[in-house]
Formats: C-alpha cells, sequence, structure tokens
C-alpha cells in the first residue's frame, strides 16, 4: 500500500510540475509582452489575462492538494479496514478456541508437561507486550498505516500463540476430571476473554474517537489486563509442575541444570545406541526356522534410525540453544539468562528429561518384542511417546528461537526425521500384528437369516465390551496422569 501511495504521489507531484511550469511560461511571455509596449499604455487585457492565468494556477495547485488529501484519506482508511478485519478475524478465532477446549471431541495433541505449559504462558506473555508495542508505534503515527506491517505480524503471532496454548491446556486436562480442571479451564477461558476485549477495544471506531494520550493508555490498560490473566494461570499450572523442579532448583541453578540434563540425555542416547547394537548381534544368533530374521532385522533397522535421529535432534538443540543465550543475553552472564528467562529454562529441562526417558523405554520394548516377553502394541506406543517428546522439546526451544536462523533450521530438519522414523517403525509394527492375526473368513453370504442376525448381535455385544474396557482403561489412565509430574522418591 505504501509503494502505491508514493507511485500515485510522485505522479501528482510530476503533473503538477508541468501545469505550474506551463502557466507561467504563458504568465512571463505575457509579462514580456507587456513590458515592449510604452509605460502607461499598458494593455488592460493583457494585466486580465495575466490575472486569469494566475487564479488558474492557485486554482490548479489547490485541486492538486485537495487530491492529494483525498489520496490519503482513502489509504488511512483503507488501512483501518485492514487491520480492523484481522482484529475481527482474531476475535472470531478465540471465540472457537474457546470452543474447542470446552468441546467433547477427542483431540489428538501429545500430553505436554506443566513446565511446557508455563513456557507457552510465558510466549503469550511476551506477545502480547509485543503487540502492545506496536500498535502503540501504529498510534504514533496517527493512525495512518506507515507501521502497519509489525501490528500485523504480532497481532497473527498472539492469536497463534493462544491457539497453541489452548490446545495443549485441553490435552493437559484430557483424562483429568476435578477442581483443577475446572479451574484451569475457567482461567483459560478468562485469557480469551480478555484478549478479546483487548483486540474489541483496539479497531479504529474506538480508537478514532480519543485523543492521542487516550489511545495509547487504552493500550497499555488492555495489556495489563492481560498480563494479570495469565499470571493467575501460572499459579494454577504450578499445580502440574515437577514437585521436585518446584521446590529443590533455585533460579541461579537453572543454567547448569540444563546443560547437565542435555548432556544425561546424549548419555541416555548413547547407551541406547549401545544396547541396540547388541541386541542386533544377540537377536540374529536366536533366529529360528520360522523366519523370523527379516522382522528381527526390520524392527532393530527402525529403531536405529530412530536413535540416530534423536542424536541429530539433541545436538541441533543444544546449537540452536546456545544461538539463543549469545543473542538474547546482551551484557548479562549466562547465569543470569536463564535465571530471567526461568520458564522457558525449565521447559528445556523437562523436555529433556522426556526424551531420555522415552528412548530408554522405547529400546526395552523393541529387546521385548524380539525376546517375545513385550507385545507390538507396546512398541508403538513406546514409539509414539519419543515422537512426543521430542517434539516438545523443539515446542520449547522453539519459543525463543530466531525461526529463520540456520541453527533453528536444523532442529526443525532434526525433528522432521525423528517423527518420520517413528511413524516408519508404527507402521511396519502394525504391518506385522495384520500379518499374525490372519482372522478367520466367514462367507455371511451363505448364512441364514436367522444366523446372520445372531452373527450381528454377537458382535454387537463384543464391540459394547471392547468399547467398556476402553472406558475403564481411559479412566485409568487419567487417575494414573494425575501423578505423572512427581519424582520417583517424592
Amino acid at each position: 500500500m505504501e509503494s502505491k501511495l508514493k507511485s500515485v504521489e510522485e505522479t501528482h507531484s510530476r503533473n503538477l510540475a508541468s501545469v505550474f511550469s506551463q502557466h507561467s511560461k504563458e504568465i512571463e511571455e505575457i509579462k514580456a509582452h507587456a513590458s515592449e509596449l510604452k509605460e502607461g499604455e499598458l494593455d488592460k487585457t493583457a494585466q486580465q489575462e495575466v490575472q486569469m492565468l494566475q487564479q488558474a494556477m492557485d486554482d490548479t495547485m489547490q485541486e492538486f492538494a485537495e487530491q492529494q488529501q483525498a489520496i490519503e484519506k482513502e489509504a488511512e482508511v483503507r488501512v483501518h479496514r485492514l487491520i480492523d478485519t484481522l482484529l475481527k478475524v482474531s476475535i472470531d478465532r478465540l471465540r472457537e478456541f474457546v470452543f474447542n477446549l470446552e468441546s467433547p471431541v477427542y483431540s489428538n495433541t501429545d500430553i505436554p508437561t506443566a513446565e511446557y505449559l508455563g513456557t507457552m504462558l510465558e510466549k503469550v506473555s511476551h506477545l502480547s507486550t509485543q503487540f502492545s508495542t506496536t500498535m502503540t508505534d501504529y498510534i504514533a503515527d496517527d493512525m495512518r498505516g506507515e507501521n502497519e506491517s509489525g501490528l500485523i505480524k504480532t497481532l497473527i503471532e498472539l492469536s497463534d500463540s493462544i491457539g497453541n496454548l489452548f490446545s495443549n491446556v485441553k490435552a493437559i486436562l484430557r483424562d483429568r476430571k476435578d477442581d483443577i480442571q475446572e479451574i484451569l479451564v475457567e482461567g483459560s477461558k478468562d485469557l480469551a476473554h480478555m484478549v478479546e476485549l483487548f483486540f474489541e477495544s483496539m479497531l479504529s471506531n474506538h480508537l478514532m474517537k480519543l485523543e492521542l494520550h487516550e489511545r495509547t493508555d487504552r493500550v497499555i490498560t488492555g495489556n495489563i489486563n492481560v498480563q494479570e490473566v495469565l499470571q493467575s494461570l501460572m499459579q494454577v499450572v504450578e499445580v502440574f509442575r515437577d514437585p521436585g523442579m518446584k521446590t529443590s532448583v533455585s533460579s541461579d541453578e537453572l543454567g547448569s541444570i540444563l546443560d547437565k540434563e542435555l548432556a544425561n540425555t546424549q548419555a541416555a542416547v548413547e547407551k541406547a545406541a549401545g544396547l541396540l547394537d547388541s541386541m542386533s548381534t544377540r537377536h540374529k544368533l536366536e533366529v529360528q526356522e520360522d523366519g523370523s530374521l527379516e522382522v528381527n532385522e526390520a524392527i532393530i533397522s527402525c529403531a536405529s534410525a530412530i536413535i540416530n535421529a534423536v542424536r541429530l535432534l539433541l545436538k541441533a538443540c543444544i546449537d540452536a540453544q546456545e544461538e539463543i543465550v549469545s543473542r538474547e543475553k546482551g551484557s548479562m552472564s549466562r547465569a543470569l539468562f536463564y535465571k530471567k528467562n526461568n520458564r522457558w529454562t525449565e521447559g528445556l529441562i523437562s523436555a529433556s528429561k522426556q526424551v531420555a526417558y522415552a528412548t530408554g523405554i522405547l529400546i526395552k520394548m523393541a529387546d521385548g518384542v524380539l525376546a517375545g516377553t513385550n507385545t507390538s502394541e507396546e512398541l508403538i506406543v513406546a514409539s509414539n511417546e519419543v515422537a512426543s517428546a521430542t517434539a516438545q522439546l523443539v515446542s520449547s526451544s522453539r519459543v525463543k528461537s530466531d525461526l529463520m536462523s540456520q541453527s533453528h533450521l536444523n532442529l526443525e530438519e532434526a525433528s522432521k526425521k525423528v517423527t518420520s522414523s517413528c511413524k516408519m517403525l508404527v507402521t511396519k509394527v502394525r504391518s506385522l500384528l495384520l500379518t499374525d492375526e490372519s482372522p478367520k473368513t466367514v462367507d455371511y453370504s451363505q448364512l441364514t437369516a436367522h444366523e446372520n442376525r445372531t452373527a450381528e448381535l454377537e458382535q454387537q455385544v463384543e464391540i459394547l465390551k471392547l468399547e467398556s474396557a476402553l472406558s475403564h482403561a481411559r479412566k485409568r489412565l487419567g487417575e494414573i496422569r494425575k501423578f505423572s509430574y512427581r519424582d520417583e522418591g517424592s
């Protein structure tokens, strides 16, 4: 829009200069002609021509000035409409987030840690302040559209971050039915409502009625209200946090603990890789005549691909983390930076622990499946756990990453490799399950009507039994997850 307005201004300026030059030339010619006449014999007609041309030039300049004002006003109105439209779309999205939060429809989002949820809240807080800053800059320019690009960017990012937060809130409460669930849901709804009021107050038809200082005050007040709700939500999330992290770790120690946990995770992955190598040798020696070598090699190959992908991801995560610290700490010490950004640091620590744990479980399950002591379903769950843990590690890092930096791009690429490797293992195991099942084939067309009806009723009974068992299993899972963030010694 700025380039279009500039082009129009340049065109009008050239036209104005051309008209002005032409009229000036005509006036000078008439003046020169008049000067040739004898003194006292100046033709009144010539004087009138000069006056008429002067008036015509003044009128033309006035017309161009009015056209210029009209163009600027039109551009200003268009910018207002654009910002208003984006604000209204963001408000609609907030309402959709609240609807989805309370919807009984099952969410496929992996269960996040409480530390990761805290990181998401911190990101929303940061983006709300950024939106307020760009909105203030926009208002300071008299809302003429010279700084609207930054405002649009922060508005979209803030809306997206709230959607991500709500998705994770729903996931963490998926199997939890108690007072804490209600408090967290109501707190999330309060946040959406407060941000909605903030966005509504920024609509042009509201702001244009106010003086400049009143507009700025409204932005500041809106952000303060949002920050207060976010702080209340932070306190609720504390209930879900790891008690060991909450009580025994000071903010000053976070940096060294993060380094230690990342190193421990790398060591756990290397240990898993060593176990995988020994498994490969051992199970090759245990091959039987039923052709299990092919199955063993397929599972070991997929598990090995996951381990290698996790190795790359951890290295990329450490590189990205170091880049973030060096870019943002400024004159602060490394320890002070981690202390100031304790939520983000705790999120990384928690996610790193999850990766180490999930990787170890994956190798144990793979070994158990090959030895016949664990089921293929257990291996699928373990693989999904690795994918979930690495996704949270990447998401925690992404909160402060420069999304266009090479280290972040490497991190995203490594994350994709982990995900694809886990999917490959799940696909392979499921194909083996289908091969092993070999269900009995029944030709229902050969049955009598009574036999068909009986078979139908029996199948319905079996489905009801399975659904009941699934319901009870989910209830037990919910009870387990209430205590899933405790340390083993707590």
